[in-house]
């Protein structure tokens, strides 16, 4: 067998199988038959050199032959076969990391010359990379309906009260109707002594109260009260004046005269007016 065979046998011996369960075994296996093709080519030419000598011990023939050394045949079958061995297994580890998945940067391992076997650990195998099923969500339990509250009873409304009327403000109007005349001091021959005062008085929450006050001279003061008479209608009077009140003069006194009205809401107004007043020292001359 030439010595293309033999690597070519070697090749395919040492194929790697589709899935390779253990590098480190490959490996070993390898070592372990290139060791046993080393052997087998050293047998080789043990076995040439004892056919040589075969030959070499039958007769001789007729013709001198010249026969070539066995040395140089056993180094070169021995060269070629370490060469052969060396090239195979470089080829079949390599072929054997790339179907393993290890990369030349991955550190491979060149095979080793000696027969011992590697002594490191076989490679523990990777846990599977298939994720482990995750736990099916348990069922969340529906959340039970809530009763409804019962509706609050609605309080009862009741009308509001109405609200108060606005606050009166407005005083009572005072207009005076009757004319002014003069009036003499008290005196039993002196007429008139008194004056009738006649006015219209109006207020929208009506009139409860009116009057008059004045002071003649040096008289006190005097207050009379007037009276409703018809409608709006009030009347009252002016005098009696005390004797001796006013000046001793034969002109008249003016002496001033307040009319003024209260409503319900005690709001309060007044009007004057003035009244001439004579003296009696003028009426009896004396």
């Amino acid at each position: 067998m030439s010595t293309d065979d033999e690597l070519r046998r070697l090749f395919q011996d040492a194929e790697p199988p589709a899935k390779p369960a253990e590098p480190d075994a490959l490996v070993d296996a390898l070592t372990a038959r290139i060791e046993a093709n080393k052997a087998a080519m050293q047998d080789g030419p043990a076995d040439a050199d004892t056919d040589a000598d075969a030959a070499d011990a039958s007769p001789a023939p007729t013709a001198p032959v010249t026969t070539v050394p066995a040395a140089p045949a056993r180094r070169w079958w021995r060269t070629a076969g370490w060469a052969g061995g060396a090239i195979a297994g470089g080829v079949i580890l390599g072929l054997v990391l790339h179907s393993c998945g290890i990369g030349p940067g991955a550190g491979a391992v060149s095979p080793s010359a000696s027969p011992t076997p590697s002594a490191s650990p076989s490679a523990t195998p990777s846990p599977s990379p298939s994720p482990s099923p995750s736990p099916s969500p348990s069922p969340s339990p529906s959340p039970s309906p809530s009763p409804s509250p019962m509706p609050e009873p609605e309080p009862e409304t009741t009308d509001p009260a109405p609200p108060p009327p606005p606050a009166d403000t407005t005083a009572p109007i005072i207009k005076l109707t009757s004319a002014i005349d003069d009036i003499w001091e008290q005196h039993d021959v002196c007429a008139p002594n008194t004056l009738p005062v006649q006015a219209i008085i109006k207020d929208d929450r009506g009139v409860t109260a009116a009057g008059i006050r004045y002071t003649a001279g040096s008289a006190a003061e005097a207050t009379h009260t007037m009276s409703a008479s018809s409608g709006d209608t009030w009347t009252g009077t002016v005098g009696p004046i005390a004797p001796d009140s006013v000046a001793h003069d034969f002109n008249p006194t003016d002496v001033v005269v307040t009319l003024w009205a209260q409503d319900a809401a005690n709001n309060t107004s007044s009007i004057q007016i003035v009244v001439p007043v004579r003296s009696a020292w003028a009426c009896v001359p004396g």
